[in-house]
């Protein structure tokens, strides 16, 4: 009996160390399908790199050459709120997907009336219209893909004014500047899509002492890429 008891004892002992406790492991398959692909795609990179096979570098979509038209509200304190229609076309050089450095040629006109009123009236009282042309640099910041940051300082080219006053008998005031004029703008963007564009800002026009400051304050802007 009592050998037998011992037997039982150390038959037990032995199928208790013959089981095996099962291990569980628990993996994310995809972040070990995105590592196993980084690690092909840098073997892969290096495979052509010794081989002597080069490709050319991707460029952001965004950048290339644009074109746009532009409609803006123009705030002249003597005169009041007038309309601004305009074209522009460039490059958009994009760095580090956050900063653009757009180099452009634009063409606009601020008119006291209508965006496609394009008569002037030397002899009506309280007329105002500003033509601008030439070539421009602005530089951009952006803090997301919808809201960004621009900045533009000057431009090359020429400057047009034409005001009428208030007077019975109107006067005509005109003036006239060739190669660089300020174009001092500043404020937040909001874009939406690829096409659509906001400016709520500072974007000074015309500035004189007597008449006080032509300001764009709000503009609208269609983008072709």
């Amino acid at each position: 009996m009592k050998y037998s008891a011992i037997l039982l004892a150390l038959c037990g002992t032995l199928m208790y160390g013959v089981q095996k406790t099962p291990i569980h492991y628990y993996s994310n398959d995809v972040q070990q399908n995105q590592a196993l692909q980084e690690v092909t795609k840098t073997r892969q990179d290096l495979l052509y790199e010794v081989a002597g096979v080069k490709f050319p570098k991707q460029k952001d979509p965004r950048e290339g050459l644009y074109a746009l038209i532009n409609l803006g509200i123009v705030l002249t304190p003597s005169l009041g709120s007038s309309s601004m229609l305009g074209i522009e076309t460039g490059y958009d050089f994009i760095f580090g997907k956050h900063h653009s450095l757009r180099i452009f040629g634009f063409f606009d006109r601020t008119n006291y009336g209508a965006f496609g009123d394009l008569e002037f009236d030397v002899n009506k009282p309280n007329t105002m219209q500003i033509y601008r042309g030439g070539f421009s640099a602005e530089y951009r910041i952006y803090a997301t893909r919808y809201i960004g940051f621009r900045m533009r300082l000057g431009s090359l080219g020429s400057y047009s004014f034409s005001r009428t006053d208030g007077a019975a008998i109107p006067t005509l005031t005109t003036k006239r500047s060739k190669w660089f004029y300020p174009t001092f703008a500043f404020g937040p963007i909001f874009v939406y899509g690829k096409h659509h564009e906001l400016f709520v800002g500072y974007d000074l026009l015309d500035y004189e002492k007597e008449r006080g400051m032509s300001v764009n304050y709000l503009k609208y802007s269609y983008k072709f890429h």
